[in-house]
């Protein structure tokens, strides 16, 4: 996974210290506020975390089919309801959860009875850890939320802000063309490619997709594998710019 320092350090660290969860009855990791905007990667921060603590046997995942699961509250009770429910019909071999739940929950702070609901209730039918999803940028109600759960949820801790650089949406290029079985030309440099993703002013990983498939739409597929040529690279930054305009 390509950035967000922050929160791979912390989750390694929890790894590397792995003997006092494992070791020690009923002794859980904190629960993380993580300031990630929605389609900037929460899915792939989750199953990072699900596959490293199940690696170092952090956690143990015993109670459930799935090792993870997403939860994503809007403003109404009813749907806090609807939410929480998710968490108890994945205790599918126990009374609680055990493994990783990713939850956009920022929504909740627009109601008063279903924030209620939330710090009330989230862990009462879980002992696993939490990864509690808020903007990049709160605003001033969204913060104050965000101060509720840290004053009133236990084992729950905030990660400073990690932002994506430019470097590291070019490391997923690389990484997402390869996957798809795109090759790069040699004769197109890192410099070429990195220029694509500050010209397009990338934002956030749903844009970054946007740009690869502007690249494999250009892609030379003449050969027996599709190939990135300078072309490609010229072609796509033509459609940036018309974008922009």
């Amino acid at each position: 996974m390509e950035g967000l320092a922050n929160f791979k350090e912390e989750v390694l660290n929890t790894c590397r210290h792995a003997y006092l969860y494992n070791d020690c009855a009923g002794f859980i990791p904190p629960s993380l506020i993580i300031q990630l905007d929605a389609h900037n990667g929460r899915t792939t921060a989750v199953r990072y975390i699900a596959d490293e603590y199940k690696k170092a046997n952090v956690l143990d995942f015993y109670t459930g089919i799935n090792d993870y699961i997403e939860l994503e509250f809007n403003e109404t009770l009813s749907r806090a309801e609807e939410e929480l429910a998710k968490i108890t019909a994945a205790a599918d071999y126990g009374n609680k959860f055990s493994g990783i739940i990713g939850a956009d929950v920022i929504a909740l702070a627009q109601n008063t009875s279903a924030a209620q609901l939330f710090l009330d209730g989230f862990f009462e039918n879980f002992d696993g850890v939490a990864l509690f999803f808020v903007p990049e940028k709160p605003s001033e109600s969204e913060r104050r939320f965000i101060e509720q759960m840290l004053a009133r949820m236990e084992r729950i801790k905030m990660i400073p802000a990690d932002s994506y650089s430019a470097s590291d949406y070019f490391r997923m290029l690389e990484q997402r063309l390869y996957s798809s079985g795109v090759l790069v030309s040699g004769m197109v440099s890192d410099d070429k490619l990195l220029k694509v993703i500050t010209d397009a002013n990338v934002k956030n990983i749903r844009e970054l997709d946007g740009i690869i498939r502007l690249l494999l739409l250009h892609a030379d597929f003449s050969g027996e594998t599709p190939l990135v040529t300078p072309e490609s690279v010229k072609n796509t930054l033509c459609t940036v710019k018309e974008i922009k305009k």
